[in-house]
């Protein structure tokens, strides 16, 4: 696996996105928020409710998974942020971590290098947006 292929697999594995979810760029169709956003995916996810987001209908929003440390990537033309969510940052590894079979933790794993923790770092949110014209 590649940096940026372990990075998307780890954004995947801290923020709980096992089924695809996460936006896959691809050339004949491009998108706006490409160049804006390395991880991101149409509506909002599954676990936001009514309350976090004032009762609002997330048809059309996006969220965006970045780091946010020192204020985090602008947001794109069109769009307002909603609300963000901060991330630890950290997650039990989905092939070696706490839950699983592993009886112990491989030290060839690209995702938690061995220790059953996946870490991506201080200061990740969720980012959730609506289209400003909705």
């Amino acid at each position: 696996m590649t940096e940026q292929q372990i990075e998307r697999e780890q954004v995947a594995n801290v923020f709980c996105l096992g089924g695809g979810e996460l936006h896959e760029p691809d050339p004949d169709f491009p998108d706006a928020w490409d160049g804006h956003f390395a991880y991101w995916h149409e509506d909002a996810p599954d676990w936001v409710g009514p309350s976090d987001i004032d009762g609002a209908d997330p048809w059309g929003w996006r969220t965006a998974y970045a780091c946010v440390l020192f204020g985090g990537p602008k947001v794109p033309k069109g769009w307002e942020l909603v609300r963000s969510f901060i991330s630890s940052g950290e997650a039990d590894c989905w092939h070696d971590g706490a839950g699983t079979d592993a009886e112990a933790p491989s030290p060839d794993c690209p995702l938690c290098e061995g220790d059953g923790y996946v870490y991506l770092g201080d200061g990740w949110a969720v980012l959730l947006f609506r289209p400003i014209d909705s």
